[in-house]
């Protein structure tokens, strides 16, 4: 399994191909990944993302 920083470094990467205004869920960024991906981990890295996103 990816470590959280790797998988935020993708969630950006893929965020960034995306049309400005689409509303999306995070999880859809890892569409088969996403059910591997522990709870404790999906509340980190949707944190880290939202921060990623307000801040730039």
């Amino acid at each position: 399994m990816s470590t959280v920083n790797g998988l935020l470094e993708n969630a950006i990467i893929k965020f960034k191909n995306l049309f400005l205004r689409l509303v999306f869920w995070i999880r859809d960024l890892y569409k088969c990944e996403w059910n591997r991906i522990s709870c404790s981990n999906h509340l980190l890295l949707c944190t880290l993302f939202l921060n990623y996103i307000k801040s730039n």
